[in-house]
């Protein structure tokens, strides 16, 4: 999630001065403070600050700046008490202590009131009411194909073919939301030619396939897909072919990395290992 899409084009002036005619025209004030606070969920609330004092930070725009603080403490007293209140009661206030203060309120008043869990489980349930109330925080388009842009995310962050990001966007897409919706709640095999982000969404949320268990694994599936956090875990799979259970098993509940030697001395260093002891 970056400023630009929660934005939406919202202009900075309709944000942070109050007295101009961006704040004024469009946005109400509700929808100013969802969008504050969905700056604030992603940690991106300071750095708006910021790049907005940066865009005016010329003397000829003193006055716009001169409105950041009046402005923050005016939403504030809004969350505070659905009111304006006269400037004397935050005069001894300085910009850090209102931001802080904005942040606060947004988090317990604003953000509280936003679930990805409950977005989710309307768009799946085809709710409009409620899934359009929750977007005006998260604004995700589940019909949007991001393909191209998931390839171009792969490039930046240096994604081997079987780490990318592709893969879980098309098993969300083509399997898990399609079976949820038919309450088709199975498991999925895993195989040899499964990609590394799908096998660990089926290998750590659809062991035991249920709808909630579905719903855990949808929930993942956006949080790296659609708001850009990283996958819970990195990857370090090394594929082995052992015929024992007992050993492939042990490998996979540890997540440990395995090499087959077929002598007894390798099968001594085995029971070593499993016993905590250096072979």
């Amino acid at each position: 999630m970056n400023i630009e899409t929660i934005l939406n084009g919202i202009r900075y002036r309709s944000l942070f001065d109050k007295l101009s005619d961006e704040f004024t025209r469009g946005s109400t004030i509700n929808d100013k403070l969802i969008v504050l606070a969905a700056l604030n969920s992603w940690n991106l609330f300071d750095q708006i600050i910021k790049d907005y004092q940066q865009k005016y930070k010329q003397p000829k725009d003193k006055y716009i700046l001169d409105q950041l603080t009046p402005t923050l403490q005016f939403f504030i007293s809004h969350l505070q008490f659905c009111e304006n209140l006269p400037l004397k009661h935050f005069k001894t206030q300085s910009l850090k202590q209102a931001i802080i203060e904005l942040k606060t309120e947004l988090s317990e008043k604003i953000q509280s009131q936003y679930s990805l869990s409950l977005l989710i489980e309307s768009f799946l349930n085809e709710d409009e009411t409620v899934f359009k109330n929750q977007n005006k925080f998260f604004k995700i388009d589940f019909h949007k194909v991001l393909t191209n842009k998931l390839k171009e995310r792969d490039l930046m962050e240096n994604k081997p073919y079987n780490e990318s990001y592709t893969h879980v966007y098309n098993f969300l897409t083509y399997s898990l939301i399609p079976d949820f919706k038919k309450e088709k709640f199975h498991d999925y095999p895993i195989d040899m030619g499964m990609d590394y982000q799908t096998e660990y969404l089926v290998r750590f949320y659809l062991n035991n396939p249920s709808k909630e268990n579905y719903l855990r694994a949808i929930e993942y599936a956006v949080n790296i897909i659609y708001l850009d956090k990283k996958p819970y875990h990195d990857f370090f799979v090394f594929r082995v072919n052992f015929s024992e259970k007992e050993i492939t098993e042990d490998l996979y509940t540890k997540n440990h990395v395995g090499i087959r030697f077929d002598t007894n001395a390798d099968w001594e260093d085995w029971e070593k290992l499993k016993n905590g002891q250096q072979p």
